[in-house]
């Protein structure tokens, strides 16, 4: 079943997709800076890069955070239906250190998310069957999984793909309804399995 949003049900679909940003100082990236031939997005200052599916294109990126040192970029598919995804990522340090174990720093990061989450919105919660264990081409760990909740009256997913590197990790984030999730869930993960993270 194909589900049409209204604008007003985009924008806050939109809204919601950043509202894992933390308050503060923005600052803009100009999209010629990313964006490289061949639907390629390339962070030369971070080392990141991966490509995008056809039908995608990159509409708005910013460093935030102390010092500006993680990043969102903002991908929108135009086709079927407009929906978005949000790619993050931050070096490995101080705030968050690269754990020798990454399969187990997926899982737990898997229920604290869930444990900030519930406290905004108090029926949040992880699919635990849907937590799935693998690595991209390029051989970097990775983990996804769905998380649901209520937005009114209508149930809404979230879909995360984590991904680390060595120095940087990063994670894709989109919500919607389950069909809409469904219906891009393979752009997702054919664009974190191009990912490279230094």
């Amino acid at each position: 079943m194909k589900i049409n949003l209204p604008s007003r049900s985009l924008a806050l679909i939109a809204g919601l997709l950043l509202s894992f940003v933390v308050a503060g100082a923005q600052t803009d990236i100009p999209l010629k800076q990313l964006k490289a031939p061949r639907n390629g997005i390339s962070d030369a200052e971070h080392g990141v890069s991966l490509t995008y599916p056809s039908g995608w294109d990159v509409v708005r990126a910013f460093r935030w955070g102390d010092g500006n040192r993680k990043t969102t970029v903002v991908l929108r598919r135009s086709r079927p239906t407009e929906a978005s995804v949000s790619l993050f990522y931050h070096e490995f340090g101080p705030e968050v250190t690269r754990p020798p174990e990454i399969r187990e720093w997926f899982r737990s990061s898997f229920h604290e998310k869930q444990a900030t989450k519930k406290k905004e919105l108090t029926d949040y919660q992880n699919d635990p069957d849907s937590l799935k264990f693998g690595t991209t081409a390029g051989g970097l760990p990775r983990c996804s999984y769905l998380a649901t909740f209520s937005a009114g009256s209508r149930r809404m997913v979230e879909y995360y793909v984590r991904v680390a590197g060595e120095k940087t990790y990063a994670m894709f984030l989109t919500r919607g309804f389950l069909s809409e999730i469904e219906a891009m869930r393979a752009d997702i993960d054919q664009m974190a399995d191009t990912l490279k993270l230094p």
